[in-house]
């Protein structure tokens, strides 16, 4: 039911050509299929973009190292783009998760350590090359 079309060359630069052979054009159109979308989250300059507070859940993971939280560990989330799930990682791998922290609000789990929460703001207070910018976000706990 699909028809095979000879190679197509599209020219994408005045050096660079890209040939695409055995394209399968559908003989019907096809409709597309709706997604339910995440809900939206308005960025809001005056929230928090970085929440530093004690794990309980062992089901989470770090995103520099990958491994799984233990119940007690100082993580902190953030998030990169708007509507996206958070990110955590542990106190010791923040440095590597090379965040662009500075001038950022940071909200801090009264449970946290003073030695946690220096070390944390210590850490985001570096400017490294190739610093990933962060969103502002509204967590709540569950």
């Amino acid at each position: 039911r699909h028809r095979s079309s000879a190679p197509v060359s599209i020219k994408i630069d005045d050096d660079l050509e890209m040939i695409v052979s055995n394209l399968r054009v559908p003989a019907r159109p096809v409709r597309a299929r709706t997604v339910r979308a995440l809900p939206s989250r308005a960025v809001r300059p005056d929230l928090p973009a970085l929440y530093l507070e004690v794990g309980h859940s062992r089901s989470e993971h770090c995103s520099c190292c990958h491994q799984n939280f233990a119940a007690g560990d100082v993580r902190l989330g953030f998030i990169m783009e708007p509507n996206v799930i958070p990110q955590w990682v542990h106190l010791g791998c923040l440095r590597r998760a090379r965040l662009q922290a500075v001038g950022a609000q940071i909200a801090m789990d009264p449970q946290v350590m003073l030695e946690d929460r220096q070390k944390a703001l210590k850490d985001l207070g570096r400017r490294g090359r190739h610093a990933r910018e962060i969103q502002p976000w509204n967590y709540l706990r569950a």
